[in-house]
């Protein structure tokens, strides 16, 4: 159930229903709103005018974990149990910018690879205002520095881990 509260009357309105399994919410520079739904393994998109719903993206493995966007605007989206990120351009274009894909009980950096870095849980990110992309992986129980290449490319970038990375907590 996702609600919005009408500041001038206070009442809450329902906006949408039936999202299976919602995971978090994003919104981009239009002011359109993604929800990524892990049990449906699409991320929603509704309208900023219309509020229409609409599919934005369909997600392989089991679904989205968690979305965001990056400084160039493509999505970003944590595959649950898909031991990866990728990056969803305007079109609709997927890329892996981080993780093989495959499971591994550990943790590896991939030596600055961002494609041979072992990946788990991406439950959240964010940048710095640089563009580095900071990667919390709750599955490894460390925290990710994506630095992209020249041209802004994080596939092709460095990854390294900053914090933990061991079994434990951080």
């Amino acid at each position: 159930l996702f609600r919005s509260r009408d500041p001038a009357s206070g009442k809450n309105e329902v906006m949408a229903s039936g999202l299976n399994n919602p995971m978090n919410v994003a919104i981009d520079a239009s002011g359109n709103i993604y929800v990524p739904c892990r049990n449906a393994k699409t991320v929603f998109k509704f309208d900023a005018e219309s509020f229409e719903k609409s599919v934005f993206a369909q997600i392989p493995a089991d679904g989205p974990a968690f979305i965001g966007f990056d400084p160039k605007g493509n999505m970003l989206v944590s595959v649950h149990n898909g031991f990866k990120l990728i990056s969803i351009d305007a079109e609709g274009n997927q890329t892996v910018i981080l993780g093989t894909g495959e499971k591994s009980d550990e943790l590896q950096d991939g030596e600055g690879d961002p494609l041979a870095a072992t990946v788990r849980s991406c439950l959240g990110f964010d940048f710095a205002p640089d563009g580095t992309l900071y990667v919390g992986d709750s599955g490894y129980h460390c925290v990710r520095k994506l630095t992209p290449d020249a041209n802004g490319d994080y596939s092709k970038g460095k990854v390294e881990t900053v914090v933990g990375g061991t079994k434990g907590y951080l």
